[in-house]
């Protein structure tokens, strides 16, 4: 019986786990489109800034 429990525990422990990490994943990710967004709005700024001023 202990057995049995000790697999379900495992299995239902890797579920969480696996939920968890993919959680993670997706927030991590809509946080990095935000960022580089701003990053690359005020890049974008500063690069044209910059070509207008070599040429």
């Amino acid at each position: 019986m202990l057995e049995r429990f000790e697999l379900l525990f495992a299995i239902v422990g890797g579920w969480l786990v696996s939920i968890l990490f993919l959680i993670v994943i997706r927030l991590q990710s809509l946080l990095w489109d935000n960022i580089f967004d701003g990053l690359e709005s005020s890049s974008a700024k500063s690069l044209d800034e910059v070509m207008k001023g070599s040429t």
